[in-house]
């Protein structure tokens, strides 16, 4: 199907001619939504190229950038037992650390011999 052919014809916007061959279903949710980011891929694309800048900005990489801020929270979150050590360690390990390597930002918990039950009866005593 030519869409350019269609909004010429008619004289109405990419946008326009999507959403009337999707309302028509001649065309499904999904596949206008791949139109419309093909759509918006070229725009940007062509933008980086009339500016003499790299066109390969606009690819997706396969790379995802966790800032390091996150392991300052999920420190925190496990010395204050917020969240587990399995779950401190597996997200050490999507920065390539273990726990010996922040084990001077961590803290361990006190021994306490106290028990719950322990301090409702030294309470009432």
């Amino acid at each position: 199907m030519d869409i350019a052919r269609i909004m010429s014809e008619f004289n109405v916007s990419f946008d326009m001619a999507l959403n009337r061959l999707e309302s028509l279903g001649v065309i499904d949710t999904d596949q206008k939504t791949r139109l419309d980011n093909a759509k918006t891929e070229m725009k940007v694309g062509n933008l980086l190229r009339g500016v003499g800048g790299n066109s390969k900005l606009n690819v997706a990489s396969e790379v995802i950038d966790i800032p390091y801020e996150y392991i300052d929270y999920v420190i925190y979150n496990y010395n204050h037992n917020a969240v587990s050590k399995e779950t401190l360690e597996r997200v050490l390990a999507c920065y390539g650390l273990s726990i010996d390597d922040v084990s001077d930002k961590i803290i361990t918990p006190s021994v306490d011999d106290d028990d719950l039950d322990d301090l409702k009866l030294k309470k009432y005593k």
